[in-house]
This record gives structure tokens, sequence and C-alpha cells, in this order.
């Protein structure tokens, strides 16, 4: 098909409106969580408000919205009015509404443009899954698993989260992960005095390597390897993605390439699907082989997804570390049967020229590398089904409820099913962070439910090197540190981490997942959060000696501080260069669900 065709089909005014009104609703939604804008409330009722936002004299929003725990809304996408010299119009369109209010809030004219370009993308790319949306059938999704990923739909907490800045038309048809396109990896070999490769327990690289090639590949990637380098022996062997290779290894580095210290190869045998993160691949020929996370130098919601040299470091330590605890602990081991993705190796080569600029952009030194980890498929029983989390609470522009086929499915009822679903998630997480001080961010995209016979069963979690945190001061069970990780790993406030962790169970995944819950079975709010207060409260029955613990990391506080995503971006970062990663936000402070559904439930 053309890609004419593919727009044709697309871009009706269908998928259009119920795209943008979303969008819009989105929008608000989050600029007043957020408190980038502050709507009056003119008139409330059991349910829903009113709420007028006034830009000038002259023009005004207008909407209807539900009020949330966690100070949170949900904005009604059919409601929503453009009011400008007394006339009303139905609004549905974001970018104008960017328009409108840039100069009230505060946006600098070149971080609207930035954002346009992503609100853009963002919206091209939901109007795609919207007229995919008559394929979709959830059992051949369910009986070809590595299909799940393809049915995110990006960060909830993100308006613009597909926004993708690098990607031209044609690379999104071929490497966006709802466009389920299978694609093969390009792979070089590197000169060993050029290059660092890692792997756990020391490990031969080339060995383990070897054996992620079928072996008439291999002999054929050998055979060109010595057609171009007499001294051939010693060099390591990298996938890189096709994208990757076209668009910036050759162009930035073709003195390597010249100089045989990269050496090209030739195309895997094998094939590959795109996760929701876009740049980390499943193997679909041999789905038991190593996922491979690769640099994508695209600026896709908060960074550029390059991997920097200090992840490739660490990446087989914290593996090592994590899963030392974990086989040490009977409650991780044997309660939980908790799966932890290790990353097993890794290898990163740096840039000759940019390495040597002390303020150059962080993007230019994360071109060039990858983390091999562990496949989910390798970890389960004959009757398991993996779901990424990010999956089943998402706020749905393609109006598919994931959860409600589950639960129905189960024999369950929803309450029951969402106690499974607590019980299943939060003791592996809680333990880790009460018993030993470590956290790692267990928003959807890290965590994978497991369900056997579609009940919540037990929990997969990946993407150490990125995102795993420990407290700030020695507790005895960090005695186990080894010294080398310790240098990289970031260090917390109590907290911190709370907040951390607050953030991306709560507001980035069970928030939606409730409104899912709503829409389908009229589920109760507060009884929501209750059930959620109720298990933290069970895995703490049960650990008494932690008591200390539960104080100093406490979850069920009044207040915590408000991670803000969108803020970071519009105000913070915009669309510059940096010399290094952007950093978390903050702005104000959000009350705690799970501190007011106890006084709730006390009545």
């Amino acid at each position: 098909m053309s890609d004419i065709s593919v727009l044709e089909q697309t871009l009706n005014n269908r998928n259009w409106k119920l795209v943008c009104s979303n969008l819009l609703a989105n929008m608000l939604s989050e600029f007043m969580y957020e408190e980038i804008i502050s709507p009056i409330e003119i008139e409330t009722n059991y349910q829903t408000s009113i709420f007028d936002l006034p830009i000038d004299k002259n023009l005004s929003y207008q909407f209807k919205g539900k009020r949330r725990l966690f100070d949170s809304y949900k904005v009604l996408p059919d409601s929503i009015k453009r009011i400008r010299n007394g006339t009303t119009t139905y609004a549905c369109d974001p970018f104008q509404f960017i328009l409108d209010t840039y100069n009230l809030v505060g946006i600098t004219e070149k971080t609207v443009s930035g954002l346009i370009k992503e609100l853009s993308n963002t919206a091209l790319a939901d109007m795609h899954i919207v007229a995919k949306t008559k394929e979709l059938d959830f059992d051949k999704i369910l009986s070809q698993p590595f299909y799940l990923e393809s049915q995110v739909e990006g960060h909830p907490r993100i308006i613009f989260n597909k926004g993708r800045l690098g990607f031209d038309y044609n690379d999104y048809l071929a490497y966006a992960p709802e466009q389920k396109q299978k694609q093969r990896i390009f792979w070089v070999a590197l000169n060993p005095q050029k290059a660092e490769t890692f792997t756990v327990d020391n490990t031969d690289y080339n060995n383990f390597v070897f054996g992620e090639i079928t072996e008439s590949k291999l002999d054929s990637f050998i055979l060109e390897l010595k057609k171009q380098v007499t001294n051939y022996k010693g060099y390591y062997l990298l996938p890189v993605h096709e994208w990757q290779w076209y668009n910036h290894i050759i162009p930035l580095f073709a003195a390597d390439i010249y100089n045989r210290d990269i050496v090209p190869l030739g195309f895997s045998s094998d094939y590959y699907l795109p996760q929701q993160s876009i740049r980390t691949l499943t193997n679909i020929t041999k789905i038991y082989k190593k996922h491979i996370k690769l640099p994508l130098t695209i600026l896709n919601t908060s960074l550029y997804r390059g991997i920097p040299r200090f992840q490739t470091f660490i990446a087989p330590l914290v593996t090592n570390w994590l899963k030392n605890i974990q086989s040490n602990d009977p409650f991780l081991k044997e309660n939980c049967r908790l799966i932890l993705l290790g990353e097993v190796a890794s290898a990163y080569y740096k840039n000759s020229y940019f390495s040597q600029l002390d303020k150059v952009p962080y993007q230019y030194n994360e071109m060039l590398g990858c983390i091999w980890r562990e496949s989910i498929f390798s970890k389960l029983s004959a009757n398991e089904t993996p779901i990424p989390m990010s999956m089943l609470a998402q706020r749905s522009i393609s109006n598919i409820n994931y959860i409600s086929i589950l639960i129905s499915r189960s024999g369950l009822n929803p309450k029951d099913w969402i106690k499974m679903l607590f019980k299943t998630m939060l003791p592996p997480i809680l333990h880790y962070l009460y018993k030993y001080g470590i956290i790692f961010t267990p928003h959807g995209q890290n965590v994978i439910l497991v369900v056997d016979d579609y009940v919540p069963s037990r929990i997969a979690i990946k993407d150490f090197a990125d995102d795993t945190a420990i407290v700030n001061f020695q507790l005895p069970e960090l005695g186990s540190l080894p010294s080398d990780l310790d240098i990289f790993l970031p260090r917390r406030s109590p907290d911190h981490l709370c907040r951390h962790l607050l953030s991306d169970l709560c507001l980035s995944q069970f928030w939606y997942l409730f409104e899912l819950l709503e829409s389908y079975y009229d589920y109760s709010e507060h009884f929501f959060w209750y059930q959620m207060r109720q298990e933290i409260l069970r895995y703490q029955y049960c650990f008494p000696e932690l008591n200390e613990r539960f104080r100093m990391f406490d979850l069920l506080k009044s207040k915590f501080f408000k991670l803000c995503l969108n803020r970071k971006r519009l105000f913070n970062y915009g669309y510059e260069d940096y010399s290094e990663r952007p950093h978390t936000f903050t702005y104000g402070q959000v009350n705690n669900a799970l501190n007011e559904v106890a006084e709730h439930h006390s009545k």
C-alpha cells in the first residue's frame, strides 16, 4: 500500500475529530494537574463541574470535568467550547489551544514551535491507531504475545507522547511500534582498542553474542570481517538499529569506518519487533533469545533515546546485585516469584571527536552501544501470558478496554481481580524499598503483569540500568552493594524514593486503570485506592520487624511533591541542547489518596 493510500485511510474527518478532541481534553486535564492553567469552577454537581478558562477579555474556554483524588482531573472531550467575542464553537483543536494560551502561561515561541511539531506527530500516530482499531483481535494478540507491546499508546501523562522528533513519515511507518512492522538489525564489528564490553560474571562478550546469531550468519560476518581487517581477532560484534546506522553512524562515524575501527557486516537473519520504547527490540524469529536495547537518536517524550556509557557499565553489575538479593531472599524468590529481566551484556563505542568536548550535547556521546536483556518468554510457564502494565492501564484512544476482557475471562468479579492485581504487584516492589532501600522505576513500561488463566500471578521488572536508585544513607542490607556500582547508582532521600514510587505506580498507572474500571463497572474511586492502601498495610503486618522502615519510607503520608512531566519540557528544558540529560522536575505538592481514603472508610 502506498503512503498516499495509508494517509487517505487515516486522515479522515472522524479520526481527526476523535483524536484531536481527546488530545485537547488530555492537555486540559494534565495542565490543570500540573498547575499550568487554573480555570475557574463556575458550576458543580455530584459528578462533574463546569470550568471556565479566561484567556483575555475576548476569548475563553469552557468545559466539563470530573475532580479526582490525587488532585487530578478528567476533562470530557465532547464538552470543550471555545468562546470568542461572544461566539461559541465546539473546540477540538489542541494546536489552536496552545497558540491561544502560550502567552498566558509563559511559554516561549521557540518552545511552542517544538511543541506543535511533537503534538502533530502524536496526533498523526493516534490517527493511525484509531484507523487500525477494527483490525484488533484480542485472542490473536494473546496467541502472539510479542505483539502486546505494539498495543501501547504512549505515556498517559505526557501530552506529546509520540513526538519522535527525527523520524520522517516513512520512518514512522517502518519503525513505530504501533505499525507492527518486523525489521532486521544491522551488525558491525568494533576495534577492541576503542570499544568497551561488559557482561554478567565477566563472561566473554563475543562468546555470548555468537550465541545470539545464527551459525550461517555468523560465518558470513566473520568472512566479511576477514576481508576488511587483517588482524580481525578480538573485534567485538555489535547490533545497530537500521535507522541509526543510516542516519547517524555512517555520517558521524565516517572516520571510524574509514579506519576500519567500525566494520560494516550486514543485516541479521532474525527479525525483530520494536517494543513500546521503540529502540528496544524483541526477537520474533526466536522469541526466547535476548531483547536488544539500542541507541536511537530521536527526541521522544523527555530526552534523546541514546545509551550513555555509564548505563552499559552498570547494567550487568545491577543485574548481578539485584538477582543476588532476590536469590537470597525467600519472600522475593518463593512467595513473590518475581521475575527480574536481567541486562546480561552490553557494549559501548564513543565518538572519537565529540568525546573530546566538555560541553557537547549529551546525545552525541550516546549514539553507539547496546544492552542485551533477558526475554520475558524465556521465564514463563506454559499457561502464563505477559501483559505490559502500560497496555493494561492505558487511556486508550482506540477505546479498547483490555482489563475488562481479562476480568470477564478470569471468572473473578472486578473487586477480587483488582485485589489480586495489588496482591501480585505491590509486595515485591514494597519489599525492595522497605527492606533494602531500593526502588526501580515501576511505571507501566518497566512492569509486566504475568497472568495465569487471565488472573494476576506475578510480575516481571526490567530496565535496571536506567531506573534503579537507592536510599542516601547506609542500611545494613545495602552492605552487599559493590563499590564500583555504588559510584554510579543515584542515592536519594527516603522522601524522594517514595515520591517516585507513588508517582510511577499511582499517577502513571493505577489512576488510568481506575478510569477504565469506572467507565466499565462504575467502580468506586475511594474503594479502589482503599484496596491499594490495604495491600500496603497487609505487607506491613507481615513484616513487623521493618516497622521503623515503614515510618522512614512513608507511602501513606498526606502529601508528596508532584512530578511534572509536561512542565519539565515547557518551562525547564524546551528544545535546547544540553550537555547533561534532563532531570526530573517537581512543582507543588499533591494530596495522597492513599492517606485520604483511610479517613473516608473510617467514617
